[in-house]
């Protein structure tokens, strides 16, 4: 078993992400299929371009550059940023107050030995409108920058299975990943095992003593 030591207060990151807010369309983006798009500009959107969903198994993701980040660092958690609009469709196709879709993130971290998938489902609520969202979540494993790939995924979820573009939109996402200083001690099993040696050393002296101090 291993113990890290906390060499500082934590920091944190600014957004990692790039272009994210599409105005170079989805340079630097993967897009899963044609269920989703570039789109805008967009009134409600501040006149920018936008992500549309269609249905609800589309994705849109990116493999997270961390050349900016110290190599070594342990990270803690990640705190995730954006825009979103539902349209809460129902089977006539149209929004409503009764329904609501879903942005949905899921947030990959893996170091060729360990993988840990980090999820998290926000409703976009129709009437809300054009709203921003902001969230932050710890992870349970240990991941060193400079050897942990972290991928970015982001889905829209229709609210209806109908398969239209009536599923939500987003814009200006961001994400960030908070860090501190990590360093690997001696292996607490190691040390249990020195102490066994050295007490084990100390009765050998004592008995030798003892022995000595009987034959004179």
């Amino acid at each position: 078993m291993l113990i890290s030591q906390n060499l500082s207060a934590s920091e944190t990151t600014g957004n990692l992400l790039t272009n994210s807010d599409f105005e170079d369309g989805t340079a630097g983006w993967i897009l899963s299929d044609d269920g989703v798009r570039i789109d805008g500009p967009y009134k409600d959107a501040g006149d920018s371009k936008i992500i549309r969903f269609r249905g609800q198994g589309s994705t849109i993701s990116q493999l997270v550059n961390l050349t900016a980040v110290e190599e070594g660092k342990e990270i803690l958690g990640y705190t995730i940023s954006y825009h979103g609009y539902g349209c809460g469709n129902d089977a006539n196709g149209h929004c409503t107050q009764e329904n609501h879709d879903k942005i949905i993130t899921n947030i990959s971290f893996t170091d060729g030995s360990n993988t840990e998938l980090s999820s998290h489902s926000t409703n976009v609520i129709y009437e809300d409108g054009f709203t921003h969202h902001t969230f932050t979540k710890s992870i349970n494993d240990n991941f060193l920058t400079g050897e942990v790939a972290i991928n970015f995924e982001l889905t829209g979820e229709d609210s209806h299975t109908g398969n239209n573009w009536l599923a939500p939109i987003t814009d200006n996402l961001e994400f960030a990943i908070t860090y501190q200083d990590y360093v690997i001690q001696q292996a607490v099993e190691e040390i249990i095992v020195e102490e066994i040696i050295v007490e084990e050393i100390i009765v050998q002296e004592i008995a030798v003593i003892e022995t000595m101090v009987g034959g004179l």
